[in-house]
């Protein structure tokens, strides 16, 4: 935070909840000043196998001991097709979801050397962003901002905000930020601690698609109305980070 030169706050209280969604909330507390940030567990179960899954698209090589990336046409070409085993774990994950709405009922899988490494990078940027983007609605005081709404986790009761598409591209952009920061932190370079918060809006775009294709509706139907089109939601954090971090990131992204 003080890196970022952002005052500290009354830091909320972080848990999981297994509601069976795809879904995370900032929460008030009734008749008092606390906040829940609430994630289903389904979100971390979406985290890791979409992670583990996109890391085995990426053909990784061993040359004289360094290990290299080939990112060429030809390399994506073995591994971006319907036969190969990165796209049958993406297909399997999307039926789980759309079918039984849980991503946990995808089969579980351990990428060997050195992908494992790549897609444990990519889970631990996309996890730090979702958490974020929750706390970022507390910090910029969304509440205040906007109407509430009583809402029921389980027996747990709390508020929770009916934010603008402004105030979720306001979150985006701070917790972009904050996990960037985070990852740097922890060794990491801008690609890799950008690679994560990128996954999280493909991973969500993919499934809402595959959902509401399974329901019978729209393809082109790929948001919920609480939150900006996931294409918006790129473009501009696209933008922000391009400008924020001009000097370390490559601008094709």
């Amino acid at each position: 935070m003080s890196k970022l030169g952002l005052k500290p706050i009354v830091m909320p209280i972080l848990g999981t909840i297994p509601s069976r969604q795809i879904s995370a909330s900032a929460l008030l507390v009734p008749e008092s000043n606390e906040y829940l940030l609430l994630f289903d567990t389904e979100i971390f179960h979406l985290a890791n196998l979409f992670c583990k899954a996109t890391s085995l698209f990426i053909h990784i090589y061993e040359e004289n001991g360094v290990v290299k990336f080939d990112l060429s046409e030809k390399a994506f070409e073995k591994t971006v097709n319907k036969d190969s085993p990165a796209f049958k774990h993406i297909l399997e994950l999307a039926m789980c979801l759309a079918i039984h709405g849980t991503a946990s009922a995808a089969s579980p899988y351990w990428p060997q050397p050195p992908h494992i490494f790549l897609s444990t990078l990519f889970t631990d940027s996309f996890e730090k962003f979702i958490i974020s983007h929750e706390y970022a609605h507390v910090y910029l005081d969304h509440f205040s901002d906007c109407p509430t709404q009583k809402i029921l986790f389980g027996k747990l009761e709390g508020e929770t905000m009916s934010t603008s598409w402004k105030q979720e591209i306001e979150a985006d952009l701070l917790a972009s930020l904050l996990t960037i920061t985070a990852m740097s932190e922890d060794g990491h370079d801008m690609g890799f601690s950008y690679c994560g918060i990128f996954l999280s809006f493909w991973a969500f775009e993919i499934f809402e698609r595959a959902i509401t294709l399974y329901q019978g509706g729209n393809r082109t139907r790929t948001h919920a109305k609480t939150h900006p089109p996931l294409t918006t939601r790129k473009g501009k954090l696209i933008n922000f980070v391009i400008e924020s971090y001009s000097g370390e990131l490559r601008e094709d992204i």
